[in-house]
């Protein structure tokens, strides 16, 4: 497991890279948007293309926070199948399937009015994010899985069959690691995002289901639109209401004859 790499891969960790391919294994790479490194260009060498972006949603997101999207859609595969609620990502990048890709599938997506925000070093510089043409409209895909054919094939014995069964080369790419911190692994179904590809890297797939909830402080999901409904009903329209009624009240009392 790769989580939030930071720094360039070092020679070693090309080479283990390489063995990966060649004779098979299990690799889950979680990479966090805005990081400087070249763990991209190495998974694009393998069919994954990962965006130099940040997903944003403005309406189904955490509390109005447009980078910390939910994603509620997902693929027909082994680690998402039984999956009904949403996960919640934190700074979340694209990833996708390069054109050409074989054994690969994007299997969790953002919601339709999200977006792939590019162009970073403005959104840095303003603070906000506004979808024009190069930007790529939702759904957005953040996780692929797949399985790849081995580069070397599977050594023989003297009768010719194969010594021992084929190896695999698994992988699972994540564009966010917060989702499966101890802070947000809590949250909604990123438990079990992250438990059941663990469980299907390593082909024990009678463990992948779906995890009792643990008890924890309620939550209330909302939109971007619903907490703004709030937050003006709270600031501005129920103060003014109360306000008014006073001063009818005092006006009618005052009206009212004297005894």
């Amino acid at each position: 497991v790769g989580a939030g790499p930071t720094g360039r891969l070092l020679e070693r960790e090309h080479a283990w890279f390489a063995a990966w391919r060649d004779r098979g294994g299990a690799v889950m790479i979680l990479l966090d948007p805005r990081t400087h490194n070249n763990v991209g260009g190495v998974l694009a060498s393998r069919g994954i293309a990962v965006g130099e972006d940040v997903v944003v949603d403005a309406r189904l997101a955490l509390f109005g926070q447009a980078t910390s999207p939910f994603a509620g859609r997902f693929a027909n595969h082994p680690i998402t199948a039984k999956m009904r609620d949403t996960v919640l990502f934190h700074m979340v990048r694209s990833v996708g399937v390069a054109d050409g890709a074989t054994g690969l599938v994007p299997i969790v997506f953002t919601g339709e009015e999200s977006w792939a925000e590019t162009d970073l070093e403005a959104w840095t510089r303003t603070g906000q994010a506004k979808f024009d043409a190069r930007d790529t409209l939702g759904p957005i895909s953040v996780m692929v899985a797949g399985e790849l054919a081995l580069e070397l094939a599977p050594e023989t014995d003297e009768s010719g069959e194969d010594a021992d069964p084929p190896a695999r080369a698994r992988i699972v790419v994540v564009g966010d690691s917060d989702f499966a911190s101890n802070q947000r692994i809590g949250d909604y179904q990123n438990r079990d995002l992250f438990v059941n590809a663990v469980n299907w890297l390593v082909d024990d797939t009678d463990q992948i289901a779906i995890r009792p909830p643990i008890s924890r402080a309620s939550r209330f999901r909302m939109t971007g639109e619903s907490y703004l409904r709030i937050q003006l009903l709270s600031l501005f329209v129920i103060p003014e209401l109360i306000a008014v009624a006073g001063v009818i009240g005092w006006w009618m009392r005052r009206k009212r004859p004297a005894n």
